[in-house]
């Protein structure tokens, strides 16, 4: 086993004391669960022990000591034996991942694609490749990423390169078939020393205006890292500790199903986009509504996917992957940045950009900019008259309506307005009976928020809940109900509709960077 630092140490307890763990389950663990005092769970397989520590691994790469004294119960079931010979004698097998994507703004516009591949080298090494291209204003920027682990996921090195180029119309020539070759070094795939050719963007009319060039390989415990920008060249070398990973093959590992059980762990990785380490928390549901399958007349049909959610620097990026590995939908940046995905010859053929090409992810009502929550959600029937907008929520058995409510007195105050509303939903849902009744703060809105549930004639208990909220145009009433499974979901993404609304109208939309 690995010699764990004295500074690992001290890092992994800072992160235990400001980070959530995995939650607990009620079922038999299938892995070696540690619990610690601070109510934080680990779930893995146990490596060893000393007298004072206890090593865990909780995911491809990730290692963890934790010390004995912040330990409240452990519950072993592994054999790490067993496990290390498993290590030994398999290694990671990877079938290759050729897939590509459009990318989408909140308006709808298709403003660049994705090209991602993940596959197997000869001599056993795993490289993960993103290719981003895409318009944001008079610019195209064009990023790419590579990344190469062994075949135990042990990070070798990375590669990042970003260009801006301007001019031309928003037309760009196809990157090609292949990604970018990563020429053999040692024996070795090596993303740090890939051949890096000259972008057909270069040859299209545009010009680059920035470039920035990051290279980077592990060797003696440390990540030497060389970056080429405006700045000239600088070469560093940084600590590189037992359990560091890099974000690209984390993200691809658990695609593949590499969490062992987990559905919450965090992952300290390098990200040569940010030039900083950061332990990312990564989420992962199973058993989720399929987004292929959500729509066809407003409906949600049957199909289930894994969901993976990772935290950076405040943004989440959300993935749904089907049950065979296929990625099928990713929100890049919630709904403002969706890559959705695409043939290979349309994503080879794709050259023009900024094109209207579907719905957009807002909308105007009642005088506020109505924003969905997820890009798994549509904008459903709208009844101007009635004043009444559907929406359709990618969680299965549940409604959610927005009604826009003109009150008959100029000086119908708030509450009156929320129990008007509440005598309304009640005669149209009978089942329903009221629990609580406050007054909240919602993103920056203050809003009555009524709760409550009740069994319905056919039997199943459902959950409901009504927003009151002032609007420009009178008042805005907000209100979802559905099944008990599905209530928790529901509650969570009904408060984000409440939360995004706007008074000003959003800025024409530009592709934002990954980055954001």
């Amino acid at each position: 086993m690995a010699t764990i630092s004295p500074l690992r140490r001290a890092l992994v307890l800072v992160a235990f004391s400001v980070c959530s763990g995995l939650p607990a389950q009620s079922e038999a663990p299938e892995d070696d669960v540690i619990r610690l005092k601070n109510e934080n769970v680990l779930q893995g397989v146990i490596l060893g022990e000393t007298e004072r520590t206890v090593t865990i691994r909780v995911g491809p790469g990730q290692e963890i000591e934790v010390l004995k004294e912040n330990i409240a119960s452990l519950v072993h079931v592994t054999d790490a034996a067993d496990a290390a010979e498993e290590d030994g004698a398999g290694r990671t097998q990877w079938a290759t991942r050729d897939s590509w994507f459009r990318i989408k703004d909140a308006d709808g516009r298709i403003v660049g694609k994705l090209h991602l591949v993940a596959r197997p080298e000869t001599d056993g090494t795993l490289l993960v490749e993103q290719q981003w291209t895409f318009v944001a204003g008079p610019n195209t920027v064009r990023i790419q990423r590579i990344e190469s682990a062994d075949g135990r996921m042990q990070p070798l090195s990375f590669l990042y390169r970003e260009t801006v180029f301007r001019g031309g119309s928003g037309t760009v020539l196809s990157s090609g078939d292949k990604p970018t070759a990563v020429v053999p070094t040692g024996g070795k795939a090596d993303a740090a020393k890939a051949t890096v050719p000259e972008h057909p963007l270069a040859k299209s009319g545009q010009r680059a205006v920035r470039e920035r060039l990051v290279r980077g390989f592990v060797r003696d415990g440390k990540l030497h890292i060389e970056e080429t920008g405006s700045g000239g060249r600088q070469k560093r070398s940084i600590p590189f500790l037992n359990g560091n990973g890099f974000p690209l093959l984390v993200e691809e590992s658990l695609r593949r199903g590499g969490s062992r059980g987990a559905k919450s762990f965090h992952a300290s990785v390098y990200d040569p986009m940010e030039g900083l380490f950061e332990l990312r928390r990564f989420i992962l549901a199973d058993n989720v509504p399929s987004p292929e399958t959500l729509f066809t007349d407003g409906k949600a049909k049957p199909g289930r996917s894994r969901h993976v959610v990772w935290e950076s620097n405040g943004r989440h990026q959300r993935e749904w992957i089907a049950a065979d590995g296929k990625i099928q939908l990713i929100e890049v940046n919630g709904v403002h940045v969706v890559a959705e995905p695409i043939s290979s010859d349309t994503g080879r053929r794709l050259v023009k950009f900024d094109l209207l090409k579907g719905s957009a992810a807002w909308c105007r009502f009642a005088g506020l900019n109505l924003w969905l929550p997820r890009a798994t959600w549509r904008f459903g029937r709208q009844r101007p008259k009635s004043g009444v907008l559907d929406l359709v929520s990618g969680i299965t058995d549940t409604h959610v309506r927005v009604w826009h409510v003109r009150p008959a007195a100029a000086t119908a105050v708030l509450q009156g307005v929320a129990e008007s509303c509440l005598n309304r939903w009640k005669l149209d849902h009978p089942w329903f009976k009221e629990s609580s009744q406050d007054l909240v703060e919602v993103g920056a809105r203050v809003c009555v928020r009524i709760d409550g549930g009740g069994r319905t004639d056919n039997g199943p208990v459902r959950f409901g809940r009504v927003y009151v909220l002032t609007a420009p145009e009178g008042h805005l009433i907000v209100t979802g109900h559905a099944a008990a499974p599905q209530w928790a979901a529901l509650s969570l993404e009904l408060e984000a509709v409440v939360s995004g609304l706007r008074d000003r109208l959003p800025e024409t939309s530009a592709a934002s960077s990954p980055r954001r």
